[in-house]
Protein backbone atom coordinates (compact mmCIF):
# COMPACT_ATOMS: atom_id res chain seq x y z
CA UNK A 1 0.00 0.00 0.00
CA UNK A 2 2.87 2.03 0.95
CA UNK A 3 4.20 1.64 -2.79
CA UNK A 4 1.33 2.55 -4.23
CA UNK A 5 0.47 5.92 -2.51
CA UNK A 6 4.60 6.67 -3.06
CA UNK A 7 4.38 6.11 -6.57
CA UNK A 8 0.63 8.04 -6.76
CA UNK A 9 1.98 10.60 -5.19
CA UNK A 10 5.14 10.60 -7.20
CA UNK A 11 3.36 10.98 -10.88
CA UNK A 12 1.44 13.90 -8.87
CA UNK A 13 4.67 15.89 -8.45
CA UNK A 14 6.27 14.99 -11.51
CA UNK A 15 2.66 16.36 -13.50
CA UNK A 16 2.48 19.15 -11.03
CA UNK A 17 6.37 19.87 -11.69
CA UNK A 18 5.97 20.20 -15.83
CA UNK A 19 2.55 21.96 -15.55
CA UNK A 20 2.22 24.43 -12.65
CA UNK A 21 5.52 25.02 -11.50
CA UNK A 22 7.48 25.17 -15.02
CA UNK A 23 4.97 28.20 -15.22
CA UNK A 24 6.16 29.66 -12.57
CA UNK A 25 9.45 30.37 -13.94
CA UNK A 26 11.11 33.78 -13.73
CA UNK A 27 14.98 35.36 -14.76
CA UNK A 28 16.40 32.67 -14.80
CA UNK A 29 15.13 30.03 -11.42
CA UNK A 30 12.92 27.40 -11.98
CA UNK A 31 11.34 25.49 -8.77
CA UNK A 32 11.91 22.28 -8.40
CA UNK A 33 9.58 20.16 -6.84
CA UNK A 34 11.32 16.81 -7.03
CA UNK A 35 14.35 18.34 -5.73
CA UNK A 36 12.61 19.68 -2.78
CA UNK A 37 10.71 16.39 -2.00
CA UNK A 38 13.99 14.51 -2.32
CA UNK A 39 16.31 16.94 0.02
CA UNK A 40 13.57 17.06 2.72
CA UNK A 41 13.44 13.24 2.70
CA UNK A 42 17.60 13.27 2.93
CA UNK A 43 17.70 15.54 5.53
CA UNK A 44 14.87 14.94 7.93
CA UNK A 45 13.71 11.44 7.48
CA UNK A 46 13.69 8.67 9.16
CA UNK A 47 17.00 6.68 10.02
CA UNK A 48 16.37 3.86 7.89
CA UNK A 49 15.24 5.35 4.40
CA UNK A 50 14.09 3.74 1.33
CA UNK A 51 15.83 4.33 -1.23
CA UNK A 52 13.20 3.70 -3.84
CA UNK A 53 11.18 6.41 -2.76
CA UNK A 54 13.87 8.40 -4.38
CA UNK A 55 13.85 6.17 -7.41
CA UNK A 56 10.54 6.68 -8.60
CA UNK A 57 9.77 10.42 -8.51
CA UNK A 58 13.34 10.91 -10.57
CA UNK A 59 12.35 8.33 -12.99
CA UNK A 60 8.56 9.45 -13.51
CA UNK A 61 10.06 13.10 -14.26
CA UNK A 62 13.17 11.89 -15.89
CA UNK A 63 10.44 9.87 -18.45
CA UNK A 64 8.18 13.61 -19.02
CA UNK A 65 11.27 15.54 -19.81
CA UNK A 66 12.57 16.28 -23.22
CA UNK A 67 16.14 15.56 -21.82
CA UNK A 68 18.11 11.99 -22.94
CA UNK A 69 17.03 10.10 -20.41
CA UNK A 70 18.97 9.05 -16.80
CA UNK A 71 20.88 12.53 -16.63
CA UNK A 72 17.78 13.76 -14.11
CA UNK A 73 17.53 10.64 -12.02
CA UNK A 74 21.02 10.04 -11.77
CA UNK A 75 21.69 13.76 -10.12
CA UNK A 76 18.95 13.12 -8.25
CA UNK A 77 20.16 9.94 -6.99
CA UNK A 78 23.90 11.35 -6.15
CA UNK A 79 22.38 14.17 -4.89
CA UNK A 80 20.18 11.95 -2.31
CA UNK A 81 23.24 9.85 -1.53
CA UNK A 82 25.20 13.25 -0.67
CA UNK A 83 23.04 14.92 1.07
CA UNK A 84 21.99 12.24 2.95
CA UNK A 85 25.41 11.00 4.10
CA UNK A 86 26.02 14.23 5.07
CA UNK A 87 23.00 14.75 7.41
CA UNK A 88 23.78 11.53 8.81
CA UNK A 89 27.56 11.42 9.63
CA UNK A 90 28.38 15.52 9.79
CA UNK A 91 25.15 17.01 10.80
CA UNK A 92 23.83 14.63 13.34
CA UNK A 93 22.17 17.65 14.89
CA UNK A 94 18.78 18.96 13.32
CA UNK A 95 18.96 23.13 13.92
CA UNK A 96 18.87 25.30 11.35
CA UNK A 97 21.72 26.33 10.35
CA UNK A 98 23.12 22.69 9.31
CA UNK A 99 19.51 22.21 7.55
CA UNK A 100 19.92 25.79 5.33
CA UNK A 101 23.62 24.16 4.33
CA UNK A 102 22.19 20.77 3.77
CA UNK A 103 19.80 22.42 1.93
CA UNK A 104 22.38 24.65 -0.23
CA UNK A 105 24.52 22.06 -0.89
CA UNK A 106 22.39 20.06 -2.09
CA UNK A 107 20.89 22.07 -4.40
CA UNK A 108 24.26 23.14 -5.72
CA UNK A 109 25.45 19.76 -6.40
CA UNK A 110 22.50 18.97 -8.48
CA UNK A 111 22.77 21.74 -10.72
CA UNK A 112 26.51 21.03 -11.24
CA UNK A 113 26.24 16.88 -11.27
CA UNK A 114 23.37 17.81 -14.25
CA UNK A 115 26.12 19.87 -15.79
CA UNK A 116 28.69 17.63 -15.25
CA UNK A 117 26.95 14.83 -16.34
CA UNK A 118 25.62 17.33 -19.65
CA UNK A 119 29.06 17.96 -20.72
CA UNK A 120 30.30 14.19 -20.31
CA UNK A 121 27.74 13.06 -22.66
CA UNK A 122 27.97 15.64 -25.20
CA UNK A 123 32.12 14.79 -24.68
CA UNK A 124 31.10 10.96 -25.32
CA UNK A 125 28.72 12.19 -28.65
CA UNK A 126 25.69 11.15 -26.55
CA UNK A 127 23.90 14.39 -27.83
CA UNK A 128 24.32 17.52 -29.28
CA UNK A 129 27.05 19.47 -27.47
CA UNK A 130 25.37 22.29 -25.59
CA UNK A 131 27.70 25.11 -24.30
CA UNK A 132 26.56 26.95 -20.82
CA UNK A 133 27.09 30.29 -21.20
CA UNK A 134 28.46 32.16 -18.53
CA UNK A 135 25.61 34.02 -17.25
CA UNK A 136 24.47 30.56 -16.29
CA UNK A 137 27.29 29.98 -13.45
CA UNK A 138 26.89 33.62 -12.30
CA UNK A 139 23.17 34.09 -12.91
CA UNK A 140 21.34 30.38 -13.21
CA UNK A 141 22.74 28.96 -9.90
CA UNK A 142 22.97 31.46 -7.76
CA UNK A 143 19.30 31.99 -8.16
CA UNK A 144 18.67 28.35 -8.10
CA UNK A 145 20.28 27.64 -4.90
CA UNK A 146 18.24 30.65 -3.62
CA UNK A 147 14.64 29.90 -4.79
CA UNK A 148 14.97 26.30 -4.64
CA UNK A 149 16.65 26.38 -1.01
CA UNK A 150 13.87 28.40 0.18
CA UNK A 151 11.43 26.10 -1.48
CA UNK A 152 13.49 23.34 0.24
CA UNK A 153 12.92 24.87 3.43
CA UNK A 154 9.41 24.72 3.37
CA UNK A 155 9.05 21.07 2.80
CA UNK A 156 11.30 20.45 5.74
CA UNK A 157 9.33 22.31 7.90
CA UNK A 158 6.34 20.47 6.64
CA UNK A 159 7.78 17.18 6.92
CA UNK A 160 8.72 18.00 10.57
CA UNK A 161 5.11 18.84 11.46
CA UNK A 162 3.90 15.78 9.80
CA UNK A 163 6.51 13.98 11.56
CA UNK A 164 6.17 15.44 14.91
CA UNK A 165 2.39 14.49 14.22
CA UNK A 166 2.98 11.58 13.77
CA UNK A 167 5.13 11.21 16.79
CA UNK A 168 2.73 13.13 19.43
CA UNK A 169 -0.05 10.64 18.06
CA UNK A 170 1.77 7.37 18.85
CA UNK A 171 2.80 8.72 22.57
Amino acid sequence: MIYFAVFLISILLAVGQLTFFSKLAFWAFNPNLILAGILSYAIFGQEEKNQWFVLIPALILDLLVGRPFGFLTLALWLTFYLIDWLARILFRQNDWPAIVLLIMSGVLFFELSLVGLIKLAGLLHLINKINFEWFYFYGTIPLNILGNGIFCLFFVRLLQKIISKKLGEKI
